[in-house]
């Protein structure tokens, strides 16, 4: 089972102050934290990108 949470932007700001993403290369889309890491992104490939896609159809994203 897969359990997501969406985000508001005062709890991302918490995180931050906390220390919680120090390192993390992710910024705040629509309630999800999503990778900014260009590196990784272009790694991740079609198929990695589409089942991402889906599951946010899914799980209300």
């Amino acid at each position: 089972m897969i359990t997501t949470a969406k985000w508001t932007l005062e709890q991302y700001h918490q995180m931050i102050d906390a220390g919680i993403l120090d390192g993390q290369p992710v910024e705040l889309l629509n309630g999800w934290t999503v990778s900014t890491n260009r590196k990784l992104l272009s790694q991740m490939g079609w198929f990695s990108r589409w089942l991402f896609q889906i599951c946010r159809f899914w799980y209300g994203g």
